[in-house]
């Protein structure tokens, strides 16, 4: 490492002025763990959806909540976006809601 290099790194310039430090190599490989598990190019949580079909698939009459309702209100709104609509098609979601609604009595499911 040249003296330059160490220099800008400590946020001056060749000019002895401040400067913004150099942007880290690994930069992309911290993007990638801050994207975490991200759908496409959203905020939205795969992990949180693939939850959400498996409460649903997992679901009881009984069990019906306010809450569940929420989350699935939460969902039914999050397909406005494409990459989210791409992850649901790619879970077989078209399979799963039709099989729910054949077999479900909750009117809010049908």
């Amino acid at each position: 490492m040249n003296e330059d290099s160490s220099v800008e790194k400590c946020g001056k310039n060749e000019d002895g002025r401040q400067c913004n430090p150099t942007f880290p190599c690994d930069v992309e490989i911290d993007e990638t763990r801050i994207r975490g598990d991200a759908i496409g190019d959203t905020l939205y949580s795969e992990r949180w959806v693939i939850k959400i079909l498996m409460k649903l698939v997992k679901h009881r009459d009984e069990e019906w909540s306010d809450d569940f309702e929420t989350e699935l209100c939460l969902l039914w709104d999050m397909t406005m976006d494409a990459d989210v609509v791409n992850l649901l098609m790619d879970h077989k979601f078209l399979s799963l809601s039709s099989q729910i609604i054949k077999t479900t009595s909750i009117p809010r499911l049908t």
